[in-house]
């Protein structure tokens, strides 16, 4: 009775999955991927991936990269100050490149700190992927 009772309670206990959470960086992003889906060979294709500063200090983009040459980043601002909206225009180059890819922009960020107090430096990674 006893094991019936305990398995009927681990039955219907309540299953608490936990999401793993964003990082400071990774919340001023409102999509956490790109998706260019099926595009045809030689067309113009790239997106504005929004960002926002969501917080009181000055955010800076010190650096931007991206896993392979098949597609290029660009921010549009390189400061953002508290509650600024931008964005970083990511181009996919189908004339050079075929096929599916599936790489990532990297956009090092760093966080100014008042006066006595420390900065905060965070990468975040951006999947892109295209046919």
């Amino acid at each position: 009775m006893k094991l019936t009772l305990l398995t009927a309670c681990l039955m219907f206990a309540p299953i608490v999955v936990h999401a793993e959470e964003l990082t400071w960086g990774q919340k001023m992003f409102a999509k956490q991927n790109v998706d260019f889906g099926v595009v045809a060979r030689g067309a113009d294709v790239s997106y504005r991936l929004p960002i926002e500063n969501l917080y009181e200090e000055t955010i800076n983009i010190s650096d931007l990269r991206t896993g392979c040459s098949c597609i290029t980043a660009t921010a549009a601002k390189n400061q953002l100050e508290s509650g600024e909206k931008s964005y970083i225009e990511v181009k996919l180059d189908t004339v050079r490149f075929s096929r599916e890819r599936k790489t990532q922009v990297i956009v090092s960020l760093s966080m100014e700190a008042p006066p006595g107090k420390q900065g905060a430096y965070q990468q975040v990674t951006i999947p892109v992927s295209g046919y």
